[in-house]
């Protein structure tokens, strides 16, 4: 209890200056520090939030993660174009592991979510890879001599820009007129975090790819700032390509191509 306490008083202090916060104890129950919503993050706000880390109790009951996390993920943003940060403060025991995980793959483009063990947590070792397929931050803490490191690593990651995916177009063309693709999976990308990858399928006719010309354009938002990135098909070796899922992206491939054959009657085949 005295780790997770510095823990929670050490988080308080590092907030950004002109942040929206909330303070959401869980257990049996939740219940929130400010009733009308997040709070502008200012000398008020802080010493009533450091009041009632004095006050922290560790006697909530058992824990319920999963209520306590849908409520943060159903905060309105103070303003639009605000990221959402989630950070879970945990002594290691997070409920319901499959309800937890299926709630976090739902809600992985809602917010970027981080989560601090602090103690011994098998458990959280276990889980660091299922955290991570729905691009959560997991830290594991077990002395207090790392505590302070463990913090400026989460608020570092927590408060980096997310990548907002507007669009993504596929102009190409052949001796035969534009080529589009036959199915993408998923459809849209919508946001990729920090020390994150995202993969997009794209199923073409067969054969009209090997002498196709043109680019596939990515136009993103990084703050306030857009941008578009370009690959110039010039640029691309498909056999390369080929042999680069096959050996690094092997699992990813089959996951594509699992969701594919769920969600599509399109036969690979013929693409």
């Amino acid at each position: 209890m005295r780790y997770f306490a510095q823990a929670f008083a050490l988080f308080l202090k590092s907030l950004q200056p002109g942040c929206h916060f909330q303070v959401i104890g869980y257990g049996n129950r939740f219940e929130t520090l400010f009733s009308s919503g997040p709070a502008e993050y200012n000398l008020v706000s802080l010493d009533r939030a450091l009041r009632y880390h004095e006050q922290l109790r560790s006697d909530m009951g058992s824990c319920n993660l999963q209520s306590a996390l849908e409520y943060a993920l159903d905060i309105d943003n103070p303003s639009p174009g605000w990221q959402r940060q989630i950070i879970v403060l945990s002594g290691g025991d997070f409920g319901d592991i499959s309800k937890l995980c299926g709630l976090l793959t739902r809600n992985m483009y809602k917010a970027n979510i981080s989560f601090l063990s602090v103690g011994v947590s098998a458990e959280l070792s276990k889980l660091s890879g299922i955290f991570h397929a729905s691009h959560s931050q997991a830290v594991l803490v077990a002395e207090e001599s790392r505590l302070g490191e463990a913090i400026l690593s989460v608020m570092h990651e927590a408060f980096l820009p997310k990548v907002e995916i507007i669009e993504m177009m596929y102009q190409l063309r052949n001796k035969d007129g534009e080529i589009q693709p036959i199915h993408l999976f998923p459809q849209s990308i919508k946001s990729v975090t920090y020390g994150d990858y995202l993969m997009q399928l794209a199923l073409f006719p067969k054969n009209t790819l090997k002498t196709a010309q043109g680019q596939i354009v990515a136009t993103y938002v990084v703050g306030d700032q857009k941008e578009t990135l370009s690959l110039n098909m010039k640029n691309i070796t498909l056999g390369n390509a080929r042999k680069e899922l096959r050996s690094s992206c092997f699992l990813h491939q089959l996951a594509l191509q699992y969701g594919l054959l769920v969600n599509s009657s399109v036969n690979p085949s013929d693409a």
